[in-house]
């Protein structure tokens, strides 16, 4: 089995999956795909945390990997953040074809401290993708450039092109990597698992160093708590 020990490495799978011919995704076998969501689901939960800590923003409780359901109004989320619970949500198509994870990462976690897309959110993530020196100190218009971005949120997939590596929701490598481990479902928010999570998860879990007490795999999500 093959262990992912940092984003890095899964972006290098990613990049494998997304230049492959369909045909040969077909015949991935669905445990591979599990082991990259579990490892995907640890390593995003720890670059949250160390984030949140950088910034200095707290809040942030747990994070789940979802494939949000055709029906959901998020069905076009990168993701998304329950500022009550702390808990972020990132869409499993978002970390197959999102270049710059960090943005959408500080993006939510800045939902914490502003939950709608006002000027002081923007202003407010700005300043914190200038901290991370993610765009430039002197870059100055984040706010009207993406406010005006917001407000056209369910055209495209792409946050920003620049930093996509294409633009559309519907490319048939995400779907068939994503129904490796979703059903389709009608429910709100979220795909049901396949079989293969439950039977073989704790195997995982282990090799990826998750006790019992920072994950809850239920019928239909994967939780992983914040380790901090």
């Amino acid at each position: 089995m093959k262990l992912y020990t940092s984003i890095y490495d899964l972006q290098a799978q990613v990049r494998i999956w997304m230049q492959s011919p369909c045909k040969d995704l077909n015949g991935i076998e669905p445990l591979e795909v599990v082991n990259f969501y579990i490892a995907a689901s640890c390593l995003i939960n720890n670059r949250l945390a160390e984030l949140s800590k950088t910034l200095g923003i707290s809040g942030f409780e747990e994070s789940e990997i979802v494939a949000f359901s055709p029906y959901s109004s998020y069905r076009l989320a990168l993701a998304t953040c329950n500022r009550a619970s702390g808990r972020i949500k990132v869409a499993f198509k978002t970390i197959l074809t999102f270049e710059s994870l960090d943005l959408v990462l500080v993006h939510e976690l800045c939902h914490l401290v502003h939950d709608n897309h006002t000027s002081r959110f923007w202003n407010f993530f700005e300043f914190n993708l200038k901290k991370l020196g993610l765009i430039s100190p002197e870059y100055d218009g984040w706010n009207s450039r993406f406010n005006k971005c917001d407000e056209t949120w369910d055209h495209g997939f792409a946050y920003d092109v620049e930093h996509s590596k294409f633009k559309g929701c519907c490319d048939r490598r995400v779907a068939l990597l994503k129904y490796k481990l979703f059903l389709r479902s009608y429910f709100q928010g979220l795909l049901l698992f396949r079989n293969e999570i439950h039977n073989c998860g704790s195997e995982f879990f282990r090799a990826y160093g998750l006790c019992a007490d920072r994950y809850h795999l239920y019928w239909n999500g994967l939780i992983i708590k914040n380790g901090t």
